[in-house]
């Protein structure tokens, strides 16, 4: 299962990577999308038979999500602009489905979330290898010409790719550090995910990356595996001065001007405020229950890129309350399984990577897109308290089982099952 979910996270990126020049798939832009949904339901059907979905309920993160989905579509009811939220809903409602309800099927246990990870570092790797050889527009992928005009793909997408593999390479390496080629490998891996969100001119993504890095691989290197949190600085400041010597090099520097930076800082800050004003203007009702999903386009002619306060206003003093849910919900569970002792290192480590993931598309969520175009933020989410609330069984499970041609004798399973009961209590 966790195969096909590496495979997921990779979905925008792969799609504009074999997109290109290719006109049959140009057309028919879902069929990738679809294909993989398709590869992923097929897993868990294939999974169900052999009982590795009987440990999965839903946990409250996830039922927050479910709620705050309801509401969107509820607040139809209600909306200031049906059009717009009819369109949005309809536009976002197969990203939801894939990602709110299908992935958490296949991220319900460490063993899956592991594969998942694997993916994205070698998969990942060979994802952006292709894109280092792609003709790039102003900022993205160019997809193909239409009346002498560059086409291109959304550079945001595979910045924040790159990042997720950045991450997840960056991570695996205190699993395993014995094998210097890997390591150097994995280096590299890292090196090329830095460079394909430098090219892309992405500068939130590479904040986004450089801040959640800073802060969650020390706390996950002391907490997880106890290891110095000097190495980690170290690697990541001398990653940050190459990336900040390749903007000044390659010329890609006007983007990250700081008048370029202030603009856009300032045109998302006046649409915030434009879009509470209005929800403050509107009532008790509208308090409680917002202006309506994607009524922000009509208000400001677009969403506000910034998705706290777009859920405030659209969606009420209800959707911020299980927002805000949902985070702390998420981070509670992180932190605690982090510290939790009775939880073998390497998967601490496997949960650190994915809470780092969850933090930086929470970051991002701060910049750019909106609520309903937001699924990897959700699905991280959830993918953590999911793991998190099996992974002591799926631990104690595969000690039981344990074949007796891999030392799995009737006495050694007999111990540590009475082990795992009085870890337990």
């Amino acid at each position: 299962m966790g195969y096909a979910l590496g495979l997921m996270w990779s979905m925008y990126a792969w799609e504009q990577l074999v997109q290109q020049g290719n006109a049959f798939l140009l057309q028919r832009g879902s069929l990738i999308n679809i294909g993989l949904t398709l590869l992923a339901i097929l897993a868990i059907l294939f999974a169900y038979p052999r009982g590795e979905l009987r440990h999965f309920r839903f946990q409250p993160p996830h039922l927050c999500v479910i709620g705050l989905l309801s509401l969107a579509v509820a607040s139809s009811l209600w909306t200031i602009s049906p059009k717009d939220t009819e369109e949005q809903l309809r536009l976002m409602a197969p990203y939801l489905f894939a990602f709110v309800l299908v992935c958490p099927f296949l991220a319900q246990n460490p063993r899956a979330i592991k594969d998942a990870i694997n993916v994205t570092i070698y998969f990942g790797g060979l994802v952006l290898l292709g894109l280092l050889f792609s003709k790039i527009g102003s900022r993205g992928v160019i997809l193909t010409r239409v009346g002498g005009v560059n086409v291109e793909g959304n550079p945001l997408a595979t910045a924040s790719y790159a990042g997720i593999v950045a991450i997840c390479t960056g991570f695996s390496v205190y699993n395993d550090r014995t094998n210097k080629a890997l390591l150097l490998l994995k280096l590299a891996i890292v090196a090329l995910a830095l460079w394909t969100v430098v090219r892309s001119g992405s500068r939130g993504q590479m904040v986004a990356l450089v801040v959640s890095t800073l802060l969650m691989l020390p706390l996950t290197a002391r907490l997880a595996v106890r290891r110095s949190t000097i190495m980690p600085l170290l690697t990541i400041a001398i990653f940050c001065g190459a990336a900040i010597w390749a903007i000044d090099h390659y010329d890609l520097s006007a983007r990250w001007r700081w008048v370029s930076i202030n603009g856009a800082r300032e045109g998302r800050f006046q649409m915030v405020i434009r879009l509470l004003e209005v929800w403050a203007s509107g009532g008790p009702f509208t308090w409680i229950g917002g202006l309506g999903s994607s009524s922000s386009f009509r208000i400001v002619g677009f969403y506000p890129h910034c998705v706290p306060p777009e859920v405030l206003a659209e969606l009420g003093l209800v959707g911020f309350a299980l927002l805000v849910m949902f985070v702390v919900g998420v981070t509670n569970r992180g932190l605690a399984f982090l510290k939790s002792t009775s939880i073998d290192p390497s998967t601490r480590l496997l949960i650190g990577t994915l809470f780092t993931m969850f933090f930086f598309d929470a970051l991002l969520s701060l910049k750019q897109g909106s609520f309903l175009g937001s699924p990897f933020f959700l699905c991280h989410g959830i993918s953590i308290a999911l793991a998190c609330s099996t992974a002591h069984l799926y631990k104690h499970d595969d000690v039981v089982n344990l074949p007796k041609r891999m030392g799995g004798t009737r006495r050694a399973r007999l111990a540590n099952t009475a082990t795992s009961g009085d870890a337990a209590r």
